[in-house]
C-alpha cells in the first residue's frame, strides 16, 4: 500500500497509514512569519532568546521541521548545497547543533570554507530541494560528505 500523503509513492503498512519518512516530517520551516509553537532557548551560546524549536528569530534558518519520537522533540532540518573538489552534494544540520556546535549559520558556513568547502546557498524551500537534488546532485552521485567534514569544534 501507499503512503497517505499526497505525491508521495512511498510503501505504508495499512491503507490511509503515511510511510516512516512522513511521519517524521511535519512541515517546512521558514523563520519569517512561523508561529511561536515552542518556548526553548535559542542553542547559540550566550545568546538566551525565545526560540521557536531550537534557534531564535535571528539565528533561526529554513528547514524541514522533524520529530524525533524517541525523545519527543522536534528539530529543523536545514541544507546547503556544497561544493568540494568539483563534486556538488548537500549537507544537512539540525537546528540545535547549528546553534549548540557551531555558533550559527555564518560559523557553520565559515567552518565549511575551511574543511574546503563552496557553500553555493542555503536551500530555502521544498522546491529548491527538489530542483537542487535534480540539477545538481546528478553530477556527483555517490559522493558522501561525511567522510571529510569534522563536526567537532578545535
Amino acid at each position: 500500500m501507499k503512503c497517505a500523503t499526497q505525491q508521495c509513492e512511498n510503501p505504508a503498512a495499512n491503507a490511509g497509514d503515511r510511510c516512516e519518512e512522513c511521519r517524521t516530517m511535519q512541515s517546512w520551516r521558514d523563520p519569517i512569519g512561523s508561529p511561536r509553537v515552542h518556548r526553548n532557548q535559542c542553542a547559540v551560546h550566550g545568546c538566551g532568546r525565545e526560540a521557536v524549536y531550537h534557534l531564535c528569530e535571528n539565528h533561526a534558518v529554513p528547514g524541514m521541521v522533524v520529530a524525533v519520537e524517541e525523545y519527543n522533540e522536534l528539530y529543523v532540518i536545514s541544507s546547503w548545497l556544497v561544493e568540494r573538489k568539483g563534486r556538488m552534494d548537500i549537507i544537512v544540520l539540525n537546528d540545535y547543533a547549528l546553534g549548540a556546535r557551531f555558533g550559527g549559520r555564518e560559523f557553520f558556513e565559515k567552518r565549511l570554507g575551511e574543511q574546503g568547502f563552496k557553500v553555493h546557498r542555503l536551500i530555502s524551500d521544498p522546491d529548491d530541494l527538489e530542483t537542487v537534488k535534480l540539477c545538481c546532485l546528478s553530477r556527483s552521485a555517490g559522493y558522501t560528505v561525511e567522510s571529510g567534514l569534522h563536526w567537532g569544534r578545535d
